[in-house]
């Protein structure tokens, strides 16, 4: 893979595409499996996203990866966003807050 990269840089944007749709579908395998696959993508994966500047594959691999490693943290998050893009849906305004 690293020769093709330096020959052709678009082999590196396909297997980006390629861990994105597996990070997409990682439900399906077994939870030490998705661990490990989550720990290799935010090591190697979300660093070669951020050098070449492709913000947001890497910040959908991040949050991706963040979900599958600490999953009791992820739902709570998640459910305080819900919460709070409910409560400005109320008003008929679903503007957004920057955290």
């Amino acid at each position: 893979m690293l020769l093709g990269m330096v020959d052709d840089p678009r082999v590196v944007l396909i297997k980006l595409a390629d861990r994105l749709h597996n990070m997409r579908t990682i439900y399906a395998l077994p939870v030490p499996k998705a661990e490990a696959v989550a720990q290799e993508t935010l090591a190697v994966w979300c660093s070669l996203a951020s050098r070449l500047g492709v913000w947001a594959l890497k910040a959908e691999l991040e949050d991706l990866c963040f979900a599958v490693l600490q999953p009791q943290i992820f739902k709570k998050i998640r459910s305080e966003l819900t919460l709070t893009w409910s409560r400005t849906g109320k008003s008929k305004n679903m503007r957004r807050s920057s955290i």
